[in-house]
């Protein structure tokens, strides 16, 4: 079993945002299609803003994350969904990885959901339940922009 502290959770998650907007933005400017670029620049921008969303409530959060702890089993935690876009060779192709951050977000909804259900407090509570709800929001907006049904 993990154990990890809220505050190291969110700034595991937005590191990671950070290096898929990074990557979103290179495949963007090599993309072949507008429509493409449209989705990759939409993914970048959306990272971006989770990034500085998950910063901001990690410098809100103050002592009540760093002392709050989860302890989840490793083939349910945030890594398990980060492997799935961090292996994925720089020869992926854009639709690959819009099909693999689609999943991301799921995997990612999944986690906060039951990260909010165990929760032992309301602050982290309601940080947690405000992560699924913008990972759902994402994923629907993802899945509508590149023509799929969620």
């Amino acid at each position: 079993m993990n154990f990890e502290n809220t505050q190291k959770l969110l700034h595991d998650a937005q590191d990671f945002h950070r290096f898929l907007s990074d990557r979103c933005a290179c495949m963007s400017a090599e993309a072949d299609t507008e429509r493409l670029r449209m989705v990759l620049d939409y993914m970048q921008r959306q990272n971006e803003h989770l990034a500085d969303a998950l910063q901001k409530f990690e410098k809100e959060g103050g002592a009540i994350l760093n002392n709050t702890w989860f302890q989840y089993s490793p083939e349910n935690g945030p890594e398990v969904c980060f492997s799935q876009i961090k292996k994925l060779p720089e020869s992926t192709s854009p639709d690959d990885l819009i099909t693999r951050v689609i999943d991301l977000q799921e995997c990612l909804g999944g986690f906060y959901s039951e990260a909010a259900r165990l929760a032992p407090n309301e602050p982290v509570r309601h940080l947690f339940q405000s992560l699924h709800r913008q990972s759902v929001r994402g994923r629907e907006e993802l899945m509508t922009g590149v023509n799929l049904t969620p």
